[in-house]
């Protein structure tokens, strides 16, 4: 048995892999990664029973190879060896050897009897995406989710398709983000609905963060699973068996003031403003028709009241108090260079979108005075 193979191809499929394995102390081989020969492939596989991982490596393969091998000591090996390098490998009872042109190391393997197969979603609700709009629908409402597991459905990024569009949609109930990627040659048939753990939506957008960006997702998913396909890339994820609240009842439907402002001034404003911040990063909004005054407090360090001048107004004054890191972190996802805020009453969320940019909108609920 040989296998030849350039080792950067490697150890990108490491460290692709390394992302996903597990710590389970009943069932210690998730820890490791398998390398295995499948039809004349290379694949390198990893999972934690959340998210399973199965990275095609291009390579020529004389013989069948599986073995399972500490990711971290491969990594760290494969880091030192030049770029480019042609290495072989192969296998000899409970050692995993590396020819290069330094010369051989041998790695201790683990029997891989325990390795659970990671399943393959075949259905007929199949949707294409590009990989950059997959990434960035994810990211862009990500940090809205729910930190904690008590409720797994908010603990989660929720996606449903409608109208040649693909939603994602996170909230943890003090915001919530929204945002929409326009489907090509979209079907009926391939509607969705599905909350994928936020846990799993992070390692996915990680993993495909090394996948070329111009690059396309195949995603097929059925009532357990979801399964992200790309060149020489397979991901399967546990879904939540739960259904997502109707978050679109909190949308507002009219606004009594809107205001229109340069995002990157209001966010420079912003950060000023929170160098004053309390610790639950509390800011507070005037609005009245000329002027945005934000105001906070911190009784040990000081105070700021800064304006912004708006480019348009309409509606009449209020204020608002808010945590001045869920604005920022909202603010992130529009890809616009003025933003409109919408305001209704004093304890109603603030709502925030993009002037131009339609696909992303969010809330950001107010706090307590």
């Amino acid at each position: 048995m040989k296998i030849e193979f350039i080792k950067d191809k490697l150890q990108k499929a490491v460290n692709q892999a390394e992302r996903s394995v597990g710590k389970n102390l009943s069932l210690p081989i998730l820890s490791n990664i398998i390398l295995e020969t499948e039809n004349k492939k290379l694949i390198v596989k990893s999972t934690n029973l959340e998210i399973g991982v199965e990275i095609e490596v291009a390579a020529k393969i004389e013989g069948d190879l599986k073995v399972a091998v500490n990711p971290s000591l491969l990594n760290n090996l494969l880091q030192n060896l030049p770029n480019n390098e042609k290495i072989e490998i192969n296998k000899e009872e409970d050692l995993f050897i590396i020819n290069t042109n330094k010369g051989q190391v041998n790695l201790k393997t683990q029997t891989t009897e325990d390795f659970p197969i990671i399943p393959k979603v075949t259905s007929d609700k199949v949707i294409n995406i590009s990989i950059k709009n997959f990434i960035e629908g994810i990211k862009s409402v990500a940090y809205a989710a729910a930190l904690s597991d008590i409720k797994p459905e908010i603990a989660s990024v929720y996606l449903y398709s409608e109208d040649q569009k693909l939603f994602f949609v996170s909230t943890d109930g003090f915001r919530l983000s929204e945002k929409f990627i326009i489907l090509d040659n979209f079907s009926p048939k391939e509607l969705i609905n599905l909350i994928i753990p936020l846990k799993n939506a992070l390692e996915i957008n990680r993993i495909l963060s090394d996948q070329p960006t111009d690059g396309e997702l195949v995603i097929m998913t059925d009532n357990n699973q979801i399964s992200i396909m790309s060149d020489g890339l397979h991901i399967t994820s546990r879904i939540i068996d739960g259904v997502y609240p109707d978050y679109r009842q909190v949308m507002p439907k009219d606004l009594k003031t809107r205001i229109e402002l340069n995002k990157n001034d209001f966010i420079n404003t912003l950060k000023l403003a929170g160098v004053f911040s309390d610790k639950f990063n509390r800011l507070t909004i005037d609005v009245n028709k000329e002027i945005v005054t934000l105001s906070t407090k911190n009784n040990e360090t000081g105070e700021s009241i800064l304006k912004i001048t708006p480019r348009a107004y309409s509606g009449e004054g209020l204020s608002l108090t808010i945590s001045s890191r869920y604005l920022l972190d909202a603010l992130q996802s529009i890809d616009d260079e003025y933003i409109i805020l919408g305001f209704n009453e004093s304890n109603k969320p603030l709502y925030l979108k993009g002037f131009d940019d339609v696909t992303f909108q969010g809330l950001v609920m107010p706090l307590r005075t």
